[in-house]
């Protein structure tokens, strides 16, 4: 329950897929979102410039149940809460979306379109996702006058909106 003062997060099921190796830039927020239909997971990686696809629903993977039910008494222990599933997740599917992008933070998927934020220079950009979701194409680029952009997200009126934290700003575009 995530209600007002809630944190209770013992129903919940965590993978951690130690394959993959991502780099944060401090103070700017890597966002990532899933594709429920394909199972991939888009990642905004700020530290390396790029955007990475995971493939959640790979069977190919080792899994190592790492869940402590004695986590209290044992400090060395990733684990901080009650979970009902805590895993390790190695050898999925994972590659790069694309690199070379200035500070990605901001993520969004609306159909077979994924939308990045540039933290570093404000653009946002569209990418035609192919049919497996695990390359696209750039579809379009648009520059904001965002001070500080950050996170994305495709409304319910289809219009996207990013977050301008320099400016204390949510814009729709």
């Amino acid at each position: 329950d995530h209600d007002t003062g809630q944190d209770d997060h013992s129903d919940a099921i965590i993978h951690r897929y130690s394959d993959v190796k991502l780099t944060r830039d401090a103070g700017i927020p890597g966002h990532m979102i899933l594709d429920k239909e394909s199972g991939i997971l888009y990642i905004a990686d700020t530290g390396t410039n790029r955007v990475l696809w995971v493939n959640t629903d790979d069977t190919s993977t080792s899994y190592q149940n790492i869940l402590d039910p004695n986590w209290r008494n044992n400090p060395s222990t990733s684990q901080k809460e009650d979970l009902a599933e805590y895993a390790r997740i190695t050898g999925v599917e994972w590659g790069v979306l694309d690199t070379g992008l200035s500070r990605p933070s901001g993520i969004a998927l609306h159909g077979d379109t994924l939308f990045v934020s540039e933290n570093g220079n404000g653009e946002i950009t569209a990418y035609r996702l192919a049919d497996d979701g695990k390359s696209a194409a750039v579809a379009d680029t648009i520059q904001t006058n965002a001070v500080f952009i950050m996170g994305l997200e495709v409304g319910p009126d289809g219009h996207l909106y990013y977050v301008d934290n320099g400016r204390d700003q949510v814009v729709r575009i």
